[in-house]
């Protein structure tokens, strides 16, 4: 179970310092790097949450699931444009989430072995 986790862990950092590297410098040519700056606050967002479930499995993997279904929403169905590329890449935010929600969730309850010192 915790090689799963990890394995989630790492693919939502590196899809989020990624896409906030790709969000930074993409259209820096006509506004200006800090000017392009707010493109970013999403995927700090999804790193910051991404750092959280590294320490609280389960209250991370749940915050990423619903922060990945508004990013789903947000970018997918809330304007005229719709790309399949863009819709496989935010649903895999909450797919990694639910993941390690459920990781920690079934690490958490593991049965402990019975103390044999009776």
């Amino acid at each position: 179970m915790k090689s799963i986790k990890s394995i989630a862990w790492l693919l939502l950092l590196g899809l989020g310092v990624l896409v906030f590297v790709f969000a930074f410098i993409s259209g820096t040519e006509d506004l200006g790097m800090w000017k392009n700056f707010p493109n970013t606050l999403p995927w700090l967002g999804l790193i910051f949450l991404t750092w959280l479930a590294r320490k609280n499995p389960v209250s991370g993997g749940l915050l990423i699931f619903l922060y990945g279904l508004g990013i789903v929403y947000f970018f997918n169905f809330n304007g005229p444009n719709f790309f399949v590329s863009t819709f496989i890449m935010t649903l895999l935010i909450p797919i990694l989430g639910f993941i390690i929600l459920l990781c920690g969730y079934l690490i958490l309850n593991r049965e402990k072995p019975a103390d044999k010192t009776q």
